[in-house]
């Protein structure tokens, strides 16, 4: 059973079997294909692991039409962003043009057929700003059929052994994302030591599925906002405590 696009493709039947079937055969009907081929990598119903078999009568032959999928279903990279991860091979990562909360850009993770481990796109800075204070970082995340989990993550590191901090909404009280989810606004909170040497940060996705992240933010909060996880760093005393040990 298949489906007719009316207003790109008068004459052009998709099937869920990724077989095109064309009812009348002219060269207009090609360029019709081709513009549907571009529509739905745009989209995203398309991705590099698709294949579209195009049946023709008149030419009496089977088109693997491939070539155009990868073409046109990759995602450019945001400025400023990389692709790292277990796995990075097994994920589409990069901007959706039309993906954002507000119909703009926003990033995006997609599993490929066979995704495991996990995929981020993510960037590192300087920690200068936030020395010794606490820091919120907020993002607007949305997800479509995650398999295993998903969410932001915040790690602070420092010149040599393991990290002061660290959150990924999954460790300590779970927070990750599953499955389908709308637009909805997440935090993670951490401290940044004074010897802190790095702030890495991002997005992840383990596993099948898709997300889009939109809108993150960073800013300082006093102590009367709790860390979302346990700190391997600890903050300094605004005043001397505890002189006489009765504490």
């Amino acid at each position: 059973m298949g489906y007719q696009l009316k207003d790109c493709a008068p004459k052009i039947y998709i099937f869920r079997s990724g077989v095109v079937t064309m009812l009348e055969e002219t060269k207009q009907n090609v360029i019709h294909l081709f513009n549907l081929l571009v529509y739905l990598c745009s989209k995203h119903l398309l991705t590099s692991d698709t294949s579209i078999l195009i049946y023709t009568m008149k030419y009496s032959k089977t088109l693997l039409i491939v070539a155009a999928a990868l073409l046109f279903c990759s995602f450019d990279l945001p400025k400023g962003w990389f692709i790292a991860g277990s796995k990075p091979q097994l994920y589409h990562m990069g901007i959706d043009p039309n993906g954002g909360r507000d119909g703009k850009h926003a990033a995006t993770i997609q599993g490929k057929k066979k995704a495991r481990g996990f995929g981020t796109l993510m960037q590192n800075c300087w920690p200068t700003k936030y020395l010794g204070k606490r820091v919120r970082m907020s993002g607007y995340l949305k997800s479509v059929d995650v398999k295993h989990w998903a969410g932001f993550w915040l790690r602070v590191d420092q010149a040599s052994g393991p990290a002061l901090s660290f959150d990924n909404m999954k460790t300590g009280e779970d927070r990750s994302v599953k499955g389908s989810t709308d637009w909805k606004k997440y935090d993670i909170v951490l401290d940044v030591p004074l010897r802190a040497t790095n702030l890495a940060y991002g997005a992840l996705l383990v596993g099948k599925g898709q997300i889009w992240f939109d809108d993150i933010t960073f800013e300082v909060v006093n102590d009367s906002v709790p860390t979302t996880v346990y700190n391997n760093g600890k903050m300094p005393a605004e005043e001397p405590v505890n002189l006489d040990f009765e504490n």
